[in-house]
């Protein structure tokens, strides 16, 4: 009996705390559905329930006052954008590879904010290298804009590669593919060549012996115009796999080798050594760079090296937006933009000019996943969610003029 009227007591306090006053009927019917228990034992409540709830009704509004449940903050259920899990996880090595042709722009940070997300889901490596072999499309303030545009976003990279740094090792794995009959070179007119490519056709070159190719390489080396080409296949149905050129003359000084070297490797032969060097594990990137990553596969089957898992995901669009770094340099020089960071811009210069939060961008690419569908950018979507970022962390000030 003493259990029965602690567990009524608590029930009627819990009453009269919430509506002024506890009712016997009201309480027994609570503790009936509380406790299923008591069903069988109604005669027992109802011999002490009025003795109970008279008690209770006695007490002071103030006592009852700690019976009053605190309101539990309804917790909001937060939709926490998970990208699918990487195969081949146990150890994750990634690299952001834009070429130093001026400032980052927003195109730029799809690619970099899922390789910065993949490196914090497993604790990876992130590389960021500067793909600067062709001499012709380098602005040398790149070097340095770039690292600032990731300190910016609050992306840390844990080393910066510069490829024009790496001539020798590009040297060296050609010369390997040469010497066993992968690659060879031509100084022959390239629109001759690219003639019997299209006919499926070998050009007399190809068939050289791989000592007769290497004096050729080095006579490249020496400064004789011609090329270096990857053997793939001449029969595949798709044209841009057939021999593919892989080194080439670039007589123009370099901003930072200078006039050290002429002859520089194209972007598939340089990444996929560098990949392979550098110990990347994973490359993420646009379905744009399927055709590179078959060409890339060559590079490795010669040189019998482990590929890295490929992740390729969709196109975006970005509307009404120049990425064009050429042609925005060009509209600076003209006057047209004060300079990269001009607000009327995409590049991350200007839009940090612009007030953009810098935790926006990996928020928004974040959410938009890496499937392979293409997928248009939203300025609405991100405005929206660059307003809810500053508005969490903004300081609002009241000013009264006639107090």
């Amino acid at each position: 009996v003493s259990d029965i009227r602690a567990k009524l007591l608590e029930l009627a306090k819990l009453e009269a705390a919430q509506y002024g006053e506890a009712k016997s009927k009201s309480v027994i019917g609570k503790a009936m559905g509380k406790y299923p228990e008591f069903r069988s034992k109604a005669k027992d409540l109802m011999l002490i329930i009025d003795e109970v709830v008279d008690e209770v009704n006695s007490l002071d509004a103030q006592e009852l006052k700690s019976y009053i449940p605190k309101k539990q903050k309804k917790q909001e259920k937060v939709k926490v954008k998970e990208l699918p899990p990487l195969k081949n996880s146990e150890r994750v090595v990634l690299r952001f590879a834009p070429g130093p042709s001026g400032p980052l722009h927003l195109g730029h940070t799809r690619a970099l904010a899922l390789n910065n997300y993949y490196k914090k889901r497993y604790n990876g490596k992130l590389i960021l290298r500067l793909e600067d072999t062709n001499p012709n499309a380098i602005d040398p303030e790149a070097y340095n804009l770039i690292p600032e545009d990731l300190t910016w976003l609050g992306i840390k990279s844990d080393e910066i590669i510069i490829q024009s740094e790496r001539m020798d090792i590009y040297y060296e794995a050609i010369r390997k593919i040469i010497s066993e009959g992968g690659a060879y070179v031509t100084k022959s007119d390239a629109e001759e060549w690219r003639e019997l490519k299209r006919q499926k056709r070998a050009h007399p070159d190809r068939e050289r012996s791989p000592e007769v190719q290497i004096k050729e390489f080095d006579s490249l080396l020496s400064g004789d115009k011609g090329i270096v080409v990857i053997k793939t296949d001449l029969d595949d149905p798709n044209p841009a796999l057939r021999d593919f050129v892989a080194f080439r003359i670039v007589n123009i000084p370099h901003p930072l080798q200078k006039t050290k070297y002429c002859l520089w490797p194209l972007y598939n032969f340089a990444v996929a050594v560098d990949d392979y060097s550098l110990g990347i594990t994973h490359v993420l990137r646009g379905k744009d760079h399927l055709n590179n990553t078959e060409k890339q596969k060559w590079i490795y089957k010669y040189l019998n090296w482990k590929e890295p898992d490929f992740i390729h995901y969709g196109l975006v669009s970005i509307p009404k937006t120049n990425l064009k770094t050429s042609k925005i340099r060009q509209s600076i020089a003209e006057g047209e933009y004060s300079g990269w960071d001009d607000c009327r811009l995409a590049t991350l210069k200007a839009l940090e000019r612009r007030g953009y939060s810098s935790e926006t961008f990996s928020k928004y690419w974040e959410n938009s996943g890496i499937k392979e569908v293409d997928i248009k950018f939203s300025w609405q979507n991100f405005d929206a969610m660059n307003k809810d970022l500053i508005d969490a962390k903004s300081r609002r000030l009241f000013f009264v003029s006639e107090p």
